[in-house]
């Protein structure tokens, strides 16, 4: 089935250059401040680890919605 988490990723100059460049977005955006995108992407990667090691958290089926 088809499932939605509960994350957007804003759209972003440095992930569409990262891509270009096949480099990381964490270490091409790597400075104090980093972009929006490379935070929504940091949230993901956490949602999906703690899934891993919970299984509690809940993802939406497009259904539900």
């Amino acid at each position: 089935g088809e499932y939605l988490l509960p994350f957007t990723v804003a759209p972003n100059k440095c992930v569409e250059e990262c891509s270009v460049i096949q480099k990381p977005l964490l270490e091409y955006d790597n400075g104090k401040n980093p972009s929006k995108a490379t935070r929504d992407y940091l949230e993901l990667t956490e949602y999906i680890l703690a899934r891993e090691r919970c299984f509690h958290l809940p993802i939406r089926n497009v259904q539900e919605i």
